[in-house]
């Protein structure tokens, strides 16, 4: 596979013309499914072919993952149709933080914006 340039706009946010999370790389570039999950390296990824993020299904399951499903544009063109081809989350159970890292890929310019987030 090809390695394309990844651009670091800032700590948790980045865009590329190609799939930045190895899991997008590795599960959802092989995958014919729109959104299916998987155990992988211990971590619970949803990915796939790609869901629009209003019917991602985690969005129900974490709250601060709504919101940012809400705001998930590209990176590159601004374009609101992207869809969601990697997604995991989590909420610590000792501290209550919420952790999550996701992938885009815009349907408008072909690009893949990525965002990392860590509540601590």
């Amino acid at each position: 596979m090809q390695e394309h340039k990844v651009e670091w706009l800032n700590q948790s946010v980045r865009r590329s013309d190609g799939p930045i999370l190895e899991a997008t790389r590795q599960l959802a570039l092989a995958s014919s499914e729109p959104c299916q999950s998987v155990d992988w390296n211990g971590q619970t990824w949803y990915y796939g072919t790609g869901i629009r993020p209003a019917d991602h299904p985690m969005r129900d399951e974490m709250r601060v993952l709504e919101y940012a499903m809400d705001h998930a544009d590209c990176l590159f063109c601004e374009g609101k149709d992207v869809l969601v081809v990697a997604l995991q989350g989590v909420v610590s159970p000792q501290s209550g933080d919420a952790y999550y890292d996701y992938e885009v890929k815009c349907n408008t310019c072909g690009k893949y914006s990525a965002v990392s987030y860590s509540e601590d």
